[in-house]
């Protein structure tokens, strides 16, 4: 079955005051009500990159500001309707010559730190070689996400910062002195997981949110097996922490409380130790992670931003990877009978014994299966957000090579690599845990730390600015899914399973910054645009989860 690409936009008319939402300042920030009223940088500068890269605005159209205009609001409804990726392969495809691989520059509404708002230019950077050269030599992140997660991690703009903070977190990730130690716990969760869908899905009669389900389960494993939580707790709050993330929670200051509550936690119990504590004193691994928070020696602000980004990127992207391989297997059921035979023979092997760490490499199938996943369904679509810090060059049309000065904007999206007929060949669209990888784009039958990338696939993005958590991610997906398909059978209900992307203009999938299965209720399919009033409050995947031990096994 082909998941076929559906027009990205509608034709409702562009109303400017509509991105108003997308850029308005907050407090003690002028507020602007419409487009015209932003500044843009780009006029009267010396070098425009528009005139030397493909895109709306080739041919002397750079000072075209309704026409900035226009394409400003085909992004904001793509945006609104989980479409964007859609809109990068369309300026892909409509400007360049070079397909997905083409390098292409569109007008974009950059915010910093403190929300101010202005246009400037963003080239979406495409070209393999391109992607990978200028993720590895400009660090420097774009301030779009610094009025969220401020100076953390992910956010902050200063490459001595995020080296510094990279070197400290590290040491909570490392596979075998970190993870390895903390796999029991992890263990101990995914066997409770296989309990819990048993009881939610009443002997396979019942329809089952798996999406919700996984992000608990994610979360769980985040705040049992890295934050060090008594597993007695957890559940109830991982509930809140979750409703507090789709806009449920009754209190709006509940993520922030418990974002303040884990560091006050992490410096309050000493029973916390991440690898050097535990070698220096004999001590077991206990909390790695809450004991990297507990040492950190930065500012209250970037410690904030980090548990921030911890609590939602550290089970986000993992629990909607799981999703969609519940989604691919249910769709493909011999694909899914090949994963449960390999996890029946995996079990059979350890026979009375637990499984440890080391064992993860023994499931060579389901590891294809997730790579897959990770390629079709890019979780993180947008990719990365880069500066230039100095001047470079980048393909342009012909293959030309075209200046991009100090301090452009690029995005390095991962989905239009990841869906190019070029670099992979015509079955593209298709899931084929089958097809070939690079040694470096899979662990090929060994579970190793690293970050798998080339220049055609980065599902953590590219180095070095990579995803700090992939190892724990890849850990727990594999201890999660083994346990459930050694458990249970799934399939899709109707309005999944009989699904029309092309007759109903929604694909299956809504990109809201992360890949997620869009919710297909009556409201979302009669909405003109395709959007469920309720969707930003959560997405959904429902299945049947037939059992195929009993229920004494679990």
């Amino acid at each position: 079955m082909t998941n076929a690409k559906p027009e990205y936009f509608t034709s409702r008319p562009p109303n400017l005051n509509a991105l108003q939402a997308s850029f308005k300042p907050k407090n003690k920030v002028p507020r602007y009500s419409t487009l015209e009223q932003l500044h843009d940088d780009t006029e009267g500068a010396d070098y425009d990159i528009a005139d030397h890269l493909p895109g709306p605005l080739q041919n002397g159209e750079s000072s075209n500001r309704p026409l900035k205009n226009r394409n400003l609001m085909e992004q904001a409804i793509a945006f609104a309707d989980g479409k964007m990726h859609y809109f990068w392969e369309d300026m892909c495809t409509r400007y360049g010559d070079a397909g997905l691989s083409s390098n292409v520059c569109i007008p974009w509404i950059q915010l910093d730190e403190c929300e101010n708002a202005w246009i400037t230019h963003l080239v979406l950077l495409n070209d393999p070689d391109d992607a990978v050269r200028i993720a590895r030599c400009h660090v420097k992140k774009q301030p779009n996400f610094k009025h969220h997660l401020l100076t953390s991690i992910i956010a902050t703009t200063d490459p001595d910062h995020w080296m510094e903070q990279r070197t400290h977190m590290n040491q909570a990730f490392l596979p075998l002195s970190s993870l390895a130690k903390v796999f029991p716990v992890s263990l101990a969760r995914s066997k409770r997981s296989t309990q819990r869908l048993a009881s939610m899905s009443a002997n396979g009669t019942k329809e089952v949110q798996i999406h919700r389900f996984l992000m608990h389960e994610a979360q769980a494993q985040l705040q049992c097996a890295l934050f060090g939580l008594d597993e007695a707790l957890v559940d109830d709050h991982v509930d809140g922490i979750r409703k507090a993330f789709r806009g449920e929670h009754l209190d709006v200051d509940f993520l922030q409380s418990i974002a303040r509550r884990h560091m006050d936690l992490a410096k309050s119990n000493q029973s916390f130790a991440g690898p050097y504590e535990a070698k220096q004193h004999g001590i077991p691994v206990h909390g790695p992670l809450s004991k990297v928070v507990a040492t950190s020696t930065d500012d209250f602000i970037t410690q904030y931003g980090n548990m921030l980004i911890i609590l939602f990127a550290g089970h986000d992207t993992t629990g909607n990877t799981m999703t969609f391989v519940v989604y691919e297997l249910a769709r493909h059921p011999q694909y899914q009978q090949r994963v449960q035979a390999e996890v029946d023979q995996f079990f059979d092997e350890l026979g009375d014994r637990d499984m440890e760490y080391s064992d993860l490499k023994k499931l060579p199938f389901m590891t294809r299966c997730i790579m897959e996943v990770l390629r079709l369904w890019s979780i993180i679509p947008a990719g990365t957000f880069r500066e230039l810090q100095f001047d470079d060059y980048i393909r342009g049309p012909g293959g030309t090579q075209v200046k991009i000065p100090k301090g452009t904007p690029v995005q390095i999206p991962t989905w239009c690599r990841h869906r190019d007929p070029q670099l992979w060949g015509p079955d593209v669209a298709e899931f084929n845990p089958d097809r070939h990888f690079d040694d470096v784009e899979i662990w090929d039958n060994d579970y190793k730390a690293y970050n798998p990338a080339s220049r055609r696939f980065s599902p953590f993005t590219l180095q070095p600015r990579d995803c700090i958590g992939r190892n724990f991610a890849q850990m727990e997906m594999r201890t999660i899914l083994s346990n459930l398909f050694r458990n249970f059978t799934f399939t899709l209900t109707p309005t999944y399973a009989n699904h029309d992307p092309i007759g109903t203009g929604l694909p299956i999938e809504y990109n809201s910054g992360v890949m997620t299965p869009r919710k297909l209720d009556a409201q979302c399919l009669l909405h003109e645009h395709g959007l469920s009033t309720s969707y930003e409050q959560d997405s959904e995947l429902m299945v049947y989860a037939l059992p195929r031990r009993p229920s004494s096994h679990l």
